[in-house]
């Protein structure tokens, strides 16, 4: 481009940046990422959140914090795709509880929660056994009316169950069904039956493990 007269734009570098850092070439979308800015082109938060993702993916924590660093340097301020990026981050590294807090402190920020971290921190937290904690998180996005889905949600009714806590599984149950079309209903009344939480009085079936 630049041979032929035309200055790269920033959303231009922006989409070179995430190509290559798709393709696993951290050094190239580096290298990009200096030219963008030695040429005096000022990144934008979009810019910023595709450098977040990188080392989000494949690296620390620490790196992500680093980005946010650069964001708030620069006048700008994380959003929820940002704060999705750490959260996922310390997930990644098996660091829940410094995931848990930062979610905590995402909400307390008043930022508008996107559905994919409610579904992403949902399994993971059920994943590493934490029923709890994605109970904690289910409760926030029923109020945010972004509710995971149905895999998502079965996970943690199920670990509920196994844990005791039945009311609280009948509690998501019962929001779920109002909120989820016609056509899912069906499955959530399969599970109600499957572990003894119909009102038709059936034993419970056998729960596979999650």
């Amino acid at each position: 481009m630049k041979e032929k007269g035309i200055e790269p734009t920033l959303v231009v570098y922006t989409t070179l940046v995430d190509s290559f850092y798709k393709k696993g070439k951290p050094e190239e979308a580096g290298k990009l990422w200096e030219e963008m800015v030695g040429s005096g082109i000022k990144p934008d938060l979009t810019a910023y959140n595709v450098k977040a993702m990188y080392p989000a993916n494949n690296g620390k924590p620490e790196e992500v914090r680093e980005v946010m660093e650069e964001i708030e340097t620069a006048g700008l301020k994380p959003d929820a795709i940002t704060y999705n990026y750490l959260i996922t981050c310390y997930c990644k590294n098996g660091r829940f509880e410094e995931a848990k807090e930062v979610y905590r402190e995402f909400m307390k920020k008043h930022i508008d929660c996107n559905a994919a971290m409610f579904k992403m921190l949902v399994q993971a937290l059920c994943g590493n056994g934490d029923f709890d904690g994605g109970l904690e998180v289910c409760r926030d996005s029923m109020k945010s009316n972004k509710i995971p889905d149905f895999r998502t949600m079965k996970v943690l009714v199920e670990g509920l169950v196994k844990g005791g806590k039945v009311e609280e599984a009948k509690e998501v149950i019962s929001v779920v069904k109002e909120r989820f079309p016609e056509n899912l209903v069906g499955g959530w009344k399969k599970l109600e039956k499957q572990l003894g939480l119909s009102a038709d009085g059936q034993e419970p079936e056998e729960v596979e493990a999650a």
